[in-house]
């Protein structure tokens, strides 16, 4: 996976050809993987030394409204 850059032109372009999520928590991210949703990307933001994932708001759609529920 390529490493991508929140402000680069392959993040600018990702933001505008689909609808993404952007996930901080590492147990809502395995949440998602493991209920079969693919990682689009993730990168590293170093202002605030944290990890982000990215997915595809659509295909997290209901998981989402699982997660928020807390039916895990």
């Amino acid at each position: 996976m390529n490493e991508l850059v929140k402000g680069s032109n392959a993040f600018q372009r990702l933001r505008w050809i689909m609808p993404i999520s952007y996930v901080y928590n590492p147990y809502q991210k395995n949440f998602y993987i493991i209920n079969g949703v693919p990682l689009l990307d993730s990168y590293y933001e170093k202002d605030n030394q944290r990890m982000v994932w990215i997915f595809d708001r659509e295909e997290t759609k209901e998981l989402w409204i699982r997660w928020q529920n807390r039916e895990l």
